[in-house]
């Protein structure tokens, strides 16, 4: 690694990272740019950054889902909207940190081989019969 780190740092970093701080906090809290903070986590080895940002998206998962849990048990006072307006920022966040968690569809519009898709068009004449 071009740039030496402690293995006291490289923990904390990563333990910040996998508790679901953001960059920009952790960062600030190591005395660095967000860029350079992911810059030398990347450059980690065994992808030790991509361990944690798993992680951390499942941390935030979990944290969605408890309150929206809770305020779906029919004795509960808290609110449901709130408990889904506060699952969807955990998700979002999770999705941040994990592509897993990210809403995507593929629409393949290719045809075999990669080629053009086949179509034939297709002409239809309508005669209304009672009008003649």
């Amino acid at each position: 690694m071009t740039d030496q780190v402690s293995e006291a740092w490289i923990e904390e970093a990563l333990e910040l990272v996998e508790s679901g701080r953001s960059y920009e906090a952790i960062a600030q809290k190591l005395g660095m740019s967000a860029r350079t903070l992911i810059r030398k986590l990347d450059a980690l080895p065994d992808s030790a950054h991509a361990r944690a940002r798993s992680n951390s998206a499942e941390l935030w998962m979990e944290r969605g889902l408890e309150p929206l849990e809770r305020a779906l048990d029919k004795g509960s006072s808290v609110d449901v909207q709130a408990a889904r307006a506060y699952a969807q920022e955990c998700a979002r966040r999770a999705a941040l940190r994990n592509p897993q968690y990210r809403e995507s569809s593929k629409t393949e519009l290719t045809g075999a081989n990669g080629g053009p898709v086949a179509f034939q068009a297709v002409e239809r004449l309508i005669v209304d019969s009672k009008a003649t």
